[in-house]
């Protein structure tokens, strides 16, 4: 898709791969490692540009379940 749009600005097509991973996790379309690797950051970079933008880490009540199962195990 963006190759498509002939986007010869590296920087520009970064930060549009980046605002599209950062909106599909957003609305939990994409897991956070999927989106850090939409976005060609590793999670913890992906991390900080969720801080950025003011975007939370989504950890539901049935992931805090089977975080704390896998502890017991």
């Amino acid at each position: 898709m963006l190759i498509e749009l002939n986007l010869e600005n590296k920087a520009v097509e970064d930060d549009i791969k980046k605002e599209i991973a950062l909106m599909l996790y957003d609305k939990e379309i994409y897991s956070l490692g999927k989106a850090a690797a939409f976005a060609e950051l590793s999670k913890l970079e992906f991390m900080s540009l969720m801080k950025e933008k003011n975007i939370y880490i989504k950890y539901s009540i049935d992931d805090i379940k089977h975080d704390l199962d896998n502890m017991q195990s």
